[in-house]
């Protein structure tokens, strides 16, 4: 039943805290300057999110006492992603937060796997954009 009730939450907080994924998306949510790349990207016919890097900051809840080199490990298989940084509480016993910073094409989504696979949970994300 435990099991049942978290799969529901996770999937509600999946619903809830989708952000800007797609380079429509992307563009919408960016400032003027990282439009501006976008727009000339796709006049020079690279790739809209070239050169483009996302930062996104996920408040989580979990218990520091995970395998951090289990994060590690998985993030050193993302070659889109290019740093994180954790944020702990002043006693260092809890993580706050976790900051990823990745190449624009990463998703939300694949970003959310990394963390699952580490056991905490998210409680709140947000994404902003810049040049790289």
């Amino acid at each position: 039943m435990k099991n049942i009730i978290y799969s529901a939450l996770l999937s509600l907080l999946t619903v809830f805290s989708i952000q800007a994924q797609t380079p429509d998306e992307v563009y919408s949510a960016a400032s003027k300057e990282v439009q501006n790349k976008m727009d000339e990207n796709k006049k020079n016919g690279e790739k809209l999110l070239s050169g483009i890097v996302a930062k996104h900051v996920f408040k989580i809840e979990g218990p520091i006492g995970y395998n951090l080199s289990d994060l590690d490990v998985h993030i050193a298989e993302a070659p889109e992603m290019i740093d994180y940084a954790l944020n702990l509480n002043r006693d260092w016993s809890k993580i706050l937060s976790v900051e990823f910073t990745c190449n624009a094409i990463l998703t939300l989504e694949e970003i959310k796997a990394y963390l699952q696979k580490v056991n905490v949970t998210i409680i709140k994300d947000k994404v902003s954009y810049s040049l790289k």
